[in-house]
């Protein structure tokens, strides 16, 4: 899942706030607990590719 309109649909744009212009954003508003689908865990991953480093907040 490297396409970033596949991203764009499991976590919406407006939820990923970069942090520094080089490195690191902050996810909002994802539910981590209980069982994640395998296009979430693919979402994540592909942030996680692109930023180096992600912060969660308001997860569940």
């Amino acid at each position: 899942m490297s396409n970033p309109v596949l991203v764009n649909q499991i976590i919406p744009k407006p939820n990923v706030i970069p942090l520094t212009g080089r490195v690191g954003a902050e996810i909002r508003d994802i539910r981590l607990g209980g069982d994640l689908s395998d296009a979430t865990v693919a979402a994540i991953n592909q942030l996680l590719l692109k930023h180096k480093v992600i912060f969660f907040r308001g997860t569940s």
